[in-house]
């Protein structure tokens, strides 16, 4: 997962982190890309639901 932040973080050309020695959390701009993922989330989710609401839909 480390990684896969780090990465991110590289492509978007921010640091997502605050280290200390006891903690790691999200900085401002890492909480507002959180958030940002969060909404893409809930919209594919929202996708594939009109999928299955399709697809359960009798041919006509």
């Amino acid at each position: 997962m480390s990684r896969q932040i780090a990465r991110l973080a590289q492509a978007l050309g921010l640091r997502l982190l605050e280290h200390s020695t006891r903690r790691l959390r999200l900085n401002e701009a890492g909480n507002e890309v959180y958030q940002c993922c969060q909404r893409i989330l809930t919209s594919a989710r929202d996708v594939l639901a009109i999928s299955d609401r399709v697809d359960a839909r009798p041919a006509r």
